[in-house]
């Protein structure tokens, strides 16, 4: 099987896990106009429209000679991830905090844990929520909602982006939402191949009505972002590894 048809397979067995909860977007309804696999940076990507609204997604899959608690861990260190250089943007982390890794949009994440009583689905170990401060031309800010599964050898983080109405859920107070994208997706399976190897495997789903971004004149330049941005985050689980 190669690279493509791999790691679509992945997509729909990431999507199965998560349709049943009505968690993950259908994209049944969008009519694709671009699919394609990125060799260099080894990513299946694939972008359609429907009444105005595009959809991107992207999927990438890698071994490492790690361990599954160990990959874990790196996916969820939210902190060590974002831009020093928008440093004086940050009003939640020190100015002086140094990123070990680089993410060109990411102001800051804010982890928040204390959330109000909520139902867990089937299978879910942990829920918290991410506050992402973002800039790009402008300020933008949002929460994202984070669930871990885990089922056999398989632990899946689910993210999603809220509304403020969505956000009003899991905690109190005023909400702060601001982006040009509906809906921000994705999924991080970790699967244990053996007890020094991993198998992560990554998918990230987002849709726009912005009147630039929906357009296919801009969906290259699209996956090109979101590739390279894709890389860096496999990267930095390799440097994090041979650091542990």
């Amino acid at each position: 099987m190669n690279l493509a048809k791999c790691l679509l397979f992945s997509a729909l067995v990431i999507t199965n896990i998560y349709t049943h909860a009505g968690q993950l977007l259908n994209l049944d309804k969008y009519q694709v106009d671009k699919n394609e696999t990125d060799s260099k940076y080894n990513t299946v990507l694939k972008s359609g429209k429907h009444d105005g609204v595009r959809f991107y997604q992207a999927v990438r899959e890698q071994e490492y000679n790690a361990t599954a608690e160990k990959i874990l861990e790196i996916v969820l260190n939210f902190k060590s991830r974002c831009n020093n250089e928008l440093s004086s943007k940050r009003i939640y982390d020190s100015k002086d905090f140094k990123c070990s890794h680089h993410n060109k949009g990411l102001i800051e994440s804010k982890i928040i844990k204390q959330i109000l009583p909520h139902k867990k689905d089937k299978n879910e170990i942990e829920t918290y929520l991410v506050q992402r401060r973002v800039y790009n031309r402008e300020l933008f800010e949002y929460y994202e909602v984070l669930r871990i599964f885990k089922v056999g050898k398989k632990t899946s983080v689910y993210t999603k982006m809220l509304t403020d109405k969505q956000a009003s859920e899991f905690i109190n107070g005023p909400k702060t939402r601001s982006t040009v994208l509906k809906e921000i997706q994705s999924v991080y399976t970790i699967e244990e191949v053996s007890k020094t190897k991993t198998k992560l495997s990554y998918t990230y789903l987002t849709t726009t009505d912005h009147w630039l971004l929906n357009k296919s004149v801009a969906v290259s330049q699209f996956f090109d972002g979101m590739v390279k941005s894709i890389n860096l985050f496999f990267n930095s689980v390799k440097t994090d590894i041979t650091r542990a």
